[in-house]
């Protein structure tokens, strides 16, 4: 995906480049030259959205950012393990210590955490993200092509999806706007 990135920002197709860039970063969240390239598309977007509050930051610094979902899988597994077997050492030498005990309760709580994540980063949950691939797109209050205009988006601009209804997604782009929009318009991360 990184590749592709770069060729379609060489190909001046600034949506297909950032939504190349986030596949790439789904795949390898930390591969830093596909942040930066991530980063500078981003910067020539003419629609910006405001990321703040606490929602934001946690989502910088939940274990999904920076580790793929392989890692987090071989965490979960690591940490489950190690988190029984020492629970056994507790059972066995509780008398002498409650140190091993301790530990199992603090690697099953932590491989507990690890499945939660796993379990929403699954395929089975769809990401709800897309990216404008239309030039300019009329986001609409209702899902009808009559409908009046509620604000239009760029290519490249970074949003969730909320629902579906036949050829038409409800989508969120940032504080207060929502709308929707034709599905054609958009792709899925």
């Amino acid at each position: 995906y990184y590749n592709l990135g770069n060729a379609c920002i060489k190909n001046g197709e600034l949506g297909r480049a950032i939504l190349a860039y986030e596949r790439s970063l789904k795949e390898d969240p930390r591969d830093p030259e596909a942040r930066a390239n991530l980063q500078y598309a981003r910067s020539l977007l003419p629609d910006k959205t405001e990321e703040n509050g606490f929602l934001a930051v946690l989502g910088h610094i939940a274990p999904g950012k920076w580790l793929s979902w392989r890692e987090n899988v071989w965490a979960f597994a690591g940490f489950y393990w190690i988190g029984a077997l020492a629970g056994i050492a507790g059972i066995l030498l509780r008398r002498r210590s409650k140190a091993p005990l301790f530990l199992s309760f603090v690697l099953l709580g932590a491989s507990l955490a690890l499945g939660l994540i796993l379990f929403f980063r699954s395929p089975l949950w769809a990401d709800p993200r897309a990216v404008v691939l239309a030039k300019e797109l009329e986001v609409r209050y209702g899902p009808v092509m009559g409908e009046s205009t509620a604000f239009t988006l760029h290519e490249g601009s970074i949003v969730r999806v909320l629902k579906t209804a036949g050829e038409w997604e409800q989508i969120h782009f940032a504080k207060g706007k929502i709308g929707w929009v034709t599905a054609d318009a958009l792709e899925k991360i």
